[in-house]
């Protein structure tokens, strides 16, 4: 199943240019792994695109950000490296490139496919940017902008070392990254300790709209389109609402549904060790981590949630 790094490094060794690509909707250790890795590689003489979709603007502090390509180049490349992604279709229209090119997954998704030629996948870590802190350490000289990078994408997965995949190794990681001299007390207030006027509207509609089920342990929010509007935001402002709602006392669970477009409805997940939100979420076509997980849906609200709700209700009542 999987490959060793050894294996991964002699794949890069003998390819020039490179694509690196992380899922649909970067989140913060999807940005920061891709970034880290293209910094390694330049370094290493290799010619790289990093190919995502629109970075948010709270991740374009991290290096290399600007350089990202939101399209898919016609030219052909040697190497394509997918990172932080469970499955092909989360790749979106970079998927296209598994077809045509050798293909390295790495990942720290347990739903994860193992769909590339050579596969590293560990869903006992703490993310992908630790993941590739393994890889290059030995390997690529780490510099300040590659610390940075990693560094904002584990506390970004670890939701800043608060979550149970945290390790003593990623500590350790960590506390080696500091060394590079990164403003991280800066990088955690950015992403966890400040929020947009708008984030905080939507928060508030949120929590307005939220139900508590199962005895006091599920929450479920949604907001829509024109909700979302309203306050002058969108789909990309909302993406934190469903960590606070998972923190409202005695809830062993919650889901966050919220339109990304006309009759497209992100669910996100996320609970305690009480229900592994992973196995439902790939009932949905999703997938993620054990505690932290989504799907996308494809319909209204009123049609879309109730079988997800039913689920997660049968989770915790089983």
């Amino acid at each position: 199943m999987n490959n060793s790094f050894d294996e991964i490094i002699e794949e890069i060794e003998n390819s020039q240019n490179i694509a690196v690509a992380g899922h649909i909707s970067p989140d913060g250790d999807a940005v920061a792994s891709c970034c880290a890795l293209a910094m390694a590689l330049e370094k290493k003489g290799k010619t790289v695109d990093v190919l995502l979709e629109p970075v948010p603007e709270k991740f374009k502090s991290i290096p290399y950000s600007d350089k990202v390509i939101n399209t898919v180049p016609d030219n052909d490349f040697d190497l394509f490296i997918s990172l932080d992604c469970g499955d092909e279709s989360r790749l979106g229209e970079r998927a296209e490139l598994i077809k045509r090119t050798f293909t390295i997954n790495i990942d720290h998704h347990v739903s994860n496919t193992y769909f590339g030629r050579l596969n590293f996948v560990d869903g006992d870590a703490s993310s992908t940017s630790e993941l590739i802190y393994r890889l290059l350490d030995g390997w690529c000289n780490i510099d300040r902008d590659i610390a940075y990078a990693l560094y904002t994408g584990i506390i970004f997965d670890t939701g800043c070392f608060k979550h149970s995949s945290t390790s003593p190794f990623t500590m350790q990681i960590a506390g080696e990254l500091m060394t590079y001299n990164i403003p991280f007390t800066e990088i955690q207030e950015r992403f966890f300790y400040s929020h947009t006027a708008v984030e905080a509207k939507l928060l508030g509609t949120a929590i307005d709209n939220m139900v508590i089920l199962c005895g006091g342990r599920l929450a479920v929010s949604k907001l829509s389109i024109d909700e979302m509007a309203k306050h002058g935001g969108s789909s990309k402002d909302a993406d934190a609402i469903v960590s606070y709602i998972k923190n409202t006392d005695g809830v062993d669970a919650a889901v966050f549904f919220y339109e990304k477009g006309p009759g497209e409805i992100k669910a996100s997940m996320r609970s305690n060790e009480a229900v592994n939100v992973s196995q439902i979420a790939i009932k949905f076509g999703g997938g993620g981590h054990v505690m932290a997980s989504g799907c996308t849906l494809h319909g209204k609200f009123e049609d879309v949630m109730p079988p997800v709700v039913d689920e997660l209700i049968k989770a915790l009542e089983g």
